[in-house]
């Protein structure tokens, strides 16, 4: 995918591994991810640049990812991520 920076093929990683989920609506031409609270600073303290971006290398990087990703509609209980052999274990499950 020709990334430049560090966190895209972070992010690339995550996303070849585990996948996204779509949610709600970013009302307008944008997409998002959604991150804890402190990521931001967390990411910029590391990186040296800001994750909410509309310039530079992370955000042409972003771009690419966005443009890469498919949607998978046949997720179920007994074909979760779509089916396949997962690229990585299932996290455990969060919750009662």
């Amino acid at each position: 995918m020709n990334l430049e920076t560090p966190a895209a093929k972070k992010l690339f990683d995550a996303l070849q591994n585990y996948g996204a989920y779509v949610v709600e609506d970013a009302y307008g031409d944008a997409h998002y991810f959604a991150v804890e609270k402190g990521v931001p600073k967390e990411f910029r303290d590391k990186y040296g640049y800001d994750f909410e971006t509309r310039k530079g290398k992370f955000y042409d990087d972003f771009m690419k990812l966005f443009e890469a990703l498919y949607i998978v509609d046949n997720n179920s209980k007994n074909s979760i991520g779509g089916g396949g052999i997962p690229r990585a274990e299932l996290a455990p499950p969060i919750g009662n």
